[in-house]
């Protein structure tokens, strides 16, 4: 038998100190597994171990920055040198070398999740120890579709970075021969994902005031972090949208059957319903801390009850966007970190309160001219009245817009209310905040923008009262739906019904076409609803540009970029290029400037490259290579 590589099993996660908790161990240090599984207490400790490889979303790729930088979402301010970020942005990635992966997002720490997760469901079956337990049916019921939940989620981060992986649903061993193992492909990878969450959601709901079960929400603000039957329909709806997607929809070799769009509205549809169906809403409050409701949403932390009903669940962690992605001007910021592109300013509508009319700033279909991003190819109508727009004042250029900028984007004369005091945001050169071309100072912006979304005006060194960034929210089962319909048979106006309906969906939150699901997500803003006239390809464009500002910053556009492409195309229209806004020190004037092009448009780049040394060890035990492309 030879030895099975490390990236399929990695046998050292067997006993992590990475445990919620730190497992009793007889007084020799050692434990065996059937030990474990004859204690309660040492259980539930080993299920909440398999929650411990979720990636810390918001802020903890190498270098912290975002993941957004590594898009034309953000320029860092650590582009210079030898940083992490540079070295994405000249191409510098390899095999040897994955820029985006460390302790948080490893390929190999989602291996050790699986890993964790099918030791679990193995020795959970064993119904001699469950009696030993006195654990119920519905807490063992509860914790398996979680740690099935988990598993699913951990293969979805997988495939979508790197494609096709090997399916391990069993506890494998050191002498195990996997000479024959293969990758499997997208739509299979994503077939077992769906199954998984499928069990989940068979698991029974619990009776009120149970101990256990698998819950729509959590049981009470110190479950928040469970994972939820709501995540395992948000984990549904997102691979199964991937799978349905250009990049990914041919690799369906082994697979039940392609993931069509077809196929894919029906389950991003049934998602959405459920949802609904057990008091999900789009957050649509606003609190003193920001100016409209979407900018107060990601100020909050998820609870089990209240007012916010959109999250799914949320990163372990604060956004700390004071900190790491910070004004100069606040109290203990270490770096600006991950700088708005124009491109992303750009995206956003101009919007006129008074006549309730919206419109996009540029041509969607081509928004530079010639590909020059110093030539916006505007809109006529977003230069004319009621809109007004020019590049000659902060007030022409950022006023009448989508109101989701002013709660996403420091930008030019924008007001940070510091308790008692209202200081402006002076990007201009000299100002406050200026803008700088200096590579090694990283406390200033590159492009002229700072991130705004989940920054509490209050936070600093001494009060961090950041949000959360959400893995899963309802916002995006919305919008997965609208994609996979208006691909679909049904277009941008038809009815989908369901094989099966959900009932009980309330109606002044129902979305059965691709037009309303969209249109809902745009109401909760106050921004006008797109007409209902709109053709498919207009439709396509709008949809595309309203994906990247309702989830800006939220590591989305990364992915969907890649997705959206063929598996022979690139990343040139999107990430070859990004530019920024310099405004003189008295603002007379605004010029557009671009920064070095990245080399990290390439086709290869559609897929992040499999380890050097793994790759080499499968290649040594099964005599094929399985690195993606170009790599």
């Amino acid at each position: 038998m030879r030895k099975i590589p490390g990236f399929l099993l990695i046998l050292s996660c067997l006993f992590s100190p990475s445990c919620t908790k730190m497992l009793d161990t007889p007084n020799d240090g050692r434990i065996e597994m059937k030990d474990i599984f004859m204690s309660l207490a040492r259980t539930r400790d080993y299920v909440n171990s398999c929650y411990d490889y979720l990636p810390a979303v918001g802020g903890f790729y190498p270098g912290g920055t975002l993941l957004a930088a590594y898009s034309d979402e953000a320029e860092d301010a650590k582009n210079h040198g030898n940083s992490a970020i540079q070295a994405w942005y000249e191409g510098r990635m390899s095999p040897s070398n994955n820029l985006l992966a460390n302790s948080q997002n490893s390929y190999e720490r989602f291996w050790q999740g699986i890993y964790r997760c099918n030791t679990f469901l193995q020795n959970i079956q064993d119904t001699v120890n469950m009696k030993t337990l006195f654990l119920s049916e519905q807490e063992k019921g509860g914790m398996i579709a979680q740690v099935r939940t988990l598993r699913a989620f951990y293969y979805l981060e997988l495939i979508r970075r790197y494609g096709g992986v090997p399916i391990l649903s069993g506890r494998y061993t050191v002498d195990q021969d996997l000479s024959k193992e293969e990758r499997a492909s997208f739509a299979k990878c994503v077939d077992y994902i769906i199954a998984d969450c499928d069990a989940a959601l068979s698991s029974p709901e619990p009776t009120a005031g149970a101990v256990g079960g698998f819950r729509w929400r959590p049981a009470s603000d110190a479950e928040v972090t469970t994972v939820t039957r709501a995540m395992a329909c948000a984990i549904k709806s997102r691979a199964a949208l991937y799978a349905a997607s250009p990049l990914w929809a041919a690799d369906h070799n082994g697979a039940a059957t392609a993931y069509t769009w077809d196929k894919a509205v029906q389950i991003t549809k049934e998602a959405l319903d459920l949802c609904l169906a057990n008091g999900y809403e789009l957050y649509t409050v606003k609190d003193g801390n920001a100016e409209n409701a979407y900018g107060s949403y990601f100020l909050t932390m998820m609870q089990s009850s209240g007012l916010d009903k959109e999250s799914i669940y949320q990163s372990r962690a604060r956004a700390s966007v004071w900190s790491m992605q910070g004004l100069p001007i606040i109290k203990g910021q270490s770096t600006a970190g991950a700088g708005p592109t124009q491109e992303l300013v750009d995206a956003y509508e101009l919007f006129d309160e008074g006549t309730a009319t919206s419109v996009p700033l540029l041509k969607l279909e081509e928004p530079y001219i010639g590909g020059d991003h110093t030539k916006p190819n505007f809109n006529p109508a977003a230069l004319a009245a009621p809109f007004n727009y020019s590049e000659t004042s902060s007030a022409a250029m950022y006023t009448k817009r989508d109101p989701r900028l002013l709660t996403s984007v420091y930008y030019d004369s924008t007001f940070l209310n510091r308790a008692t005091v209202v200081t402006t945001v002076d990007t201009r050169i000299g100002g406050n905040c200026e803008i700088s071309s200096v590579n090694t100072n990283q406390r200033n912006t590159r492009t002229g923008y700072y991130i705004r979304k989940g920054n509490n005006y209050r936070s600093d060194q001494d009060n961090d009262q950041d949000g959360f960034i959400r893995i899963f929210r309802l916002a995006e089962l919305y919008m997965n739906f609208a994609e996979a319909a208006y691909n679909s048979s049904y277009g941008v106006n038809g009815v989908v019904n369901l094989t099966n309906p959900v009932t009980g969906v309330p109606a002044s939150n129902a979305a059965n076409t691709a037009l309303e699901a969209v249109n809902r997500v745009r109401e909760r803003v106050g921004i006008a609803a797109l007409p209902g006239n709109i053709s498919t390809a207009a439709f396509e464009l709008r949809y595309r540009n309203e994906r990247r500002i309702e989830f800006a910053f939220e590591e989305f556009r990364f992915f969907d970029v890649r997705r959206w492409q063929a598996p022979g195309g690139n990343l040139a229209a999107s990430d070859k290029v990004v530019s920024g806004m310099r405004i003189a020190a008295n603002g007379a004037s605004f010029t557009r400037f671009v920064f070095t092009e990245r080399n990290t448009f390439e086709q290869k780049y559609l897929r992040l490259p499999l380890d050097f040394a793994e790759i080499s060890r499968v290649r040594e035990l099964t005599g094929t290579d399985w690195q993606n492309p170009g790599w």
